[in-house]
């Protein structure tokens, strides 16, 4: 009987240490784009209002993203260089199996659905592409 609670004690140890170690490692600064896939965006009846469309989508694609994921599961998103001001959001995060869930917050309160976000293997990407209204966007960071 003592050899199962040392069994499942080692288990759950190992399952703590490869998520410390996996957390860690995403720990830090990211530098993050959006990328909007242009190729099949549906016109607008306007052609005028097409090439506005186009010129704030390659604004947005100009913004820089820099988020800080803080150890205690907290992070930072300022986007700067886009359109209009700088803007900051801040939230929490957790990895669930290979994905890294953010949560906006404010004052304590989580706001809409997390953002799911696929963690590549080396833990030195991760990325979230979503399809919305015709238009792909994909939203990437990096070290």
């Amino acid at each position: 009987m003592n050899w199962i609670k040392v069994g499942f004690a080692a288990l759950m140890g190992t399952v703590l240490v490869s998520t410390a170690l996996g957390s860690g490692s995403l720990l830090g600064i990211w530098h993050g784009k959006l990328h909007f896939d242009k190729s099949n965006l549906p016109l607008m009846k306007s052609p005028r209002k097409n090439s506005a469309r186009m010129a704030a989508l390659v604004r947005y694609e100009q913004a820089n993203l820099t988020l800080t994921l803080k150890g205690d599961k907290t992070y930072r998103l300022l986007a700067n260089g886009g359109p209009g001001h700088s803007t900051e959001v801040i939230g929490s995060w957790k990895i669930v199996g290979t994905s890294l869930l953010l949560q906006q917050m404010d004052h304590g309160r989580e706001l809409g659905y997390p953002q799911v976000y696929t963690i590549d293997k080396s833990y030195r990407y991760f990325s979230v592409t979503k399809d919305q209204a015709g238009v792909k966007t994909t939203v990437s960071f990096s070290k």
